[in-house]
């Protein structure tokens, strides 16, 4: 087994963990574990959601090889009901870490939604960092960086919300895997502030809000 788990209702990446079982032997985050009582215990004092590790495209592996970096797609409905898409960004985390929340020190950078690039700067939560321009650990450059498969997530993410049509606005977390988007979750409180910091506010989209 190799999979990923989470508390049930979790968020900000609280209690997050990697899980491999290999030849009888468990592994949490990497680190084999002695006993198992207490991974036991885990899990059944508290819900989770355990999924298959999602194995990502090799270019999104670029930006960070130990976490699953996702696409955040911002959707919402109009009172015309249609669906658009107004912003992205990337997350991704910091090498040795499994998980690219923000919250958690990963990286928040803005795409340009024409071209499936990544804008020039990079933002860090406080107190872990301030913005950068190329990820810390790897040196990789930002602006320019192609996401892969950028127009079919957009797309994709469009159609799911026209199941969810009572849901107003939703923030899409999408990995891309060799084959395509694989959607993993999706948001309705997803952190106005990280879109107001990377694309400049959001004043162009004021008017589906009021």
């Amino acid at each position: 087994m190799d999979a990923f788990a989470k508390p049930f209702g979790g968020q900000l990446g609280n209690g997050a963990f990697a899980i491999r079982v290999e030849d009888s032997q468990v592994f949490v985050n990497g680190k084999l574990i002695d006993q198992t009582g207490e991974l036991l215990k885990t899990f059944t004092e508290t819900n989770y959601i355990v999924q298959e590790r999602v194995v990502q495209h090799s270019h999104m592996d670029r930006l960070c090889s130990t976490s699953l970096n996702t696409i955040r797609v911002q959707t919402i409905i109009t009172e015309n009901e249609e669906i658009i898409a107004f912003r992205a960004g990337v997350r991704m985390g910091r090498e040795g870490s499994n998980v690219d929340n923000w919250a958690k020190g990963g990286i928040f950078v803005g795409v340009d939604m024409n071209t499936g690039k990544l804008l020039k700067t990079g933002f860090i939560k406080p107190p872990f960092g301030t913005t950068v321009t190329r990820h810390p650990d790897n040196g990789l450059v930002f602006e320019g960086f192609q996401i892969p498969f950028f127009n079919e997530a957009v797309e994709m993410a469009k159609e799911l919300h026209s199941k969810l049509y009572r849901i107003h606005s939703i923030g899409w977390d999408i990995a891309i895997t060799p084959q395509g988007p694989m959607f993993i979750e999706g948001n309705s409180l997803w952190e106005i502030s990280l879109l107001q910091a990377s694309m400049g506010g959001l004043k162009s989209i004021e008017k589906y809000f009021e």
